[in-house]
């Protein structure tokens, strides 16, 4: 840990100079962050990944057909674009729109910078879009490797972030209609359901429980619980990916308790055969 924030520190140092100038850039109480749009005392932030050309050129976050979509989702969930802080994980665009090809520590002092703003201004709910996004707002390194699902499995929940805020996934625009799933459609409910959530206060998240099966053990869980269970039933919910191949199974045994297979490794496709196939009444 200690290792880890000396790395960012000599990053920091790099880009602004000294780490101590970013850090009095990055989280003093300021009503203009550099590279976002709107003011960081917002109820509601969102959150994208980077910039793409039209956004380069004018300085601003979701500037482009983007932005145009997510206005549009905006406006018919009742939501002010004017009354949100709007940012990016990284306020640049990398060569070709690859995250990867981002300049050396880009990344790596985004992600510091955008958590250090979020734990400065603690938002009443933040809504990511796209899996950089989404993991970095739950105080994740966004270059993937930890053990969150990804944003097509995550989205439209509400997650309560190690930062002290209360976040709610969605899918990014620019990725919302590339694939035959209505994903604008989608980010529209998720962004109604965002202003639910903040006309209400954003209260308290219910005790709920889903584990995603990646080892055999829990699996075996799974089993258990199944097995035990009194309702009689157990609720399922496959999800199919682009070449409607089977790419997760969801199992509820109760409304509290759940628990998600991904269809990644031969183990995990017997165990969706498994249970699909099995004698246990079952609500699709």
């Amino acid at each position: 840990m200690v290792r880890a924030a000396a790395g960012r520190r000599k990053v920091a140092a790099r880009l602004f100079g000294s780490a101590r100038t970013a850090r009095c850039m990055l989280v003093r109480r300021m009503t203009n962050v550099p590279g976002a749009e709107g003011d960081p005392n917002a109820d509601l932030w969102i959150i994208g990944r980077d910039y793409g050309d039209t956004e380069r050129r004018l300085g601003l976050p979701f500037q482009g057909l983007a932005g145009s979509r997510l206005n549009a989702r905006l406006g018919e969930a009742g939501i002010q674009r004017s009354g949100c802080f709007i940012h990016n994980v990284v306020a640049a665009q990398p060569p070709n729109n690859d995250w990867k090809r981002h300049k050396e520590g880009a990344i790596e002092v985004g992600t510091w910078a955008l958590q250090a703003l979020i734990s400065e201004y603690q938002p009443k709910l933040v809504v990511t879009l796209g899996n950089e996004a989404f993991r970095t707002c739950m105080d994740k390194d966004p270059r993937g490797g930890s053990t969150l699902p990804g944003i097509q499995d995550a989205r439209g929940y509400l997650w309560d972030s190690p930062l002290g805020v209360r976040v709610l996934s969605a899918i990014h625009p620019a990725a919302a209609e590339r694939e035959w799933v209505p994903w604008m459609a989608l980010l529209g409910v998720d962004l109604q359901k965002a202003k639910r959530e903040l006309d209400a206060g954003c209260p308290a998240l219910d005790e709920r429980s889903v584990t995603i099966v990646t080892e055999p053990w829990e699996l075996q869980e799974l089993r258990n619980a199944i097995g035990t269970q009194e309702r009689g039933w157990i609720a399922l919910d496959t999800e199919n990916d682009s070449e409607l191949q089977i790419s997760c199974l969801g199992v509820a045994v109760t409304k509290d308790v759940a628990w998600t297979i991904p269809a990644e490794e031969g183990w995990q496709l017997a165990a969706i055969k498994e249970i699909c196939e099995s004698d246990v009444p079952k609500v699709l």
